[in-house]
């Protein structure tokens, strides 16, 4: 690594330190435990003296001594939410990382979804039964969701393979959610204009249209259904989720008693 003593870093700045480990004989000792395997295992401990306060860092090491070589399985990850998903349709992808970290060849004889929504999450990438991963290669297992219903979705990931590890589940997550779609509100439902003279017009009445929901609303129309009733307004042909705009109308009776609906299309 380019971490070496005398090293000076900048706040912000970071090196990196490389540890091989070459065992002496075979076995695992647990540091947590004190325990040591048959065959005697082996830790140490990277000591790190510095002048940030506690002068001193330390980072444990637990090696595993093998008589014979054995892969190894990595996963850099071990739950995946594929977050919100509009229920019926495909999510994108998320991708898990699966490494050989061992010093023979990784052959997995078993990868599947399991549960009762198992069908609902589907399975890509290179990692595959009867395709070993070299020592030190990788694979990956990438991962796409389709809820059937709303709410929330899990299954999990098994993983069986001839790691001394054996197998190994990830768990698997998602929300089925409705698909976007616009809302319509409007400031009032009706407008009163009172008495006015036949061959007059009243003062203009107001109404604010607003969409209300997640997708753009498409305006085909906005017409009254009598020319007594004058309209105009700033609307666009689209109306952004949240966003609002004013419909105008003024009164001009050329008879009496006129009632008659504003359409929005």
């Amino acid at each position: 690594g380019d971490c070496a003593a005398g090293t000076l870093l900048s706040g912000g700045q970071s090196c990196a330190l490389t540890i091989r480990f070459s065992p002496a004989a075979a076995g695992r000792r647990d540091r947590q435990r004190g325990l040591a395997a048959a065959g005697g295992g082996r830790e140490a401990t990277l000591a790190i003296a510095h002048n940030a306060l506690g002068s001193s860092s330390s980072v444990a090491l637990v090696g595993f001594g093998n008589a014979s070589p054995q892969p190894g399985l990595q996963l850099d990850a071990t739950r995946i939410d594929l977050g919100d998903q509009v229920a019926g349709t495909a999510s994108g992808e998320r991708v898990l990382g699966v490494v050989n970290n061992g010093q023979a060849e990784l052959n997995l004889s078993s990868l599947a979804v399991t549960g009762t929504q198992a069908a609902e999450f589907s399975l890509g990438g290179s990692c595959a039964v009867g395709t070993a991963v070299p020592a030190q290669g990788s694979c990956t297992i990438a991962v796409r969701t389709t809820p059937a219903s709303l709410g929330a979705r899990a299954a999990m990931l098994v993983l069986a393979s001839n790691a001394p590890v054996g197998t190994v589940g990830v768990s698997l997550a998602a929300t089925g959610v409705p698909a976007p779609a616009p809302a319509v509100s409007l400031s009032q439902a009706a407008l009163g204009f009172g008495t006015v003279a036949i061959g007059g017009s009243s003062s203009p009445r107001t109404v604010v249209l607003a969409n209300t929901g997640n997708a753009a609303l498409q305006l085909g129309s906005l017409a009254t259904s009598s020319s007594e009733f004058r309209l105009t307004h700033d609307c666009p042909a689209s109306l952004a989720p949240g966003a609002r705009c004013s419909l105008g109308v003024v009164y001009a009776p050329t008879s009496a008693n006129s009632s008659e609906v504003l359409t929005i299309r």
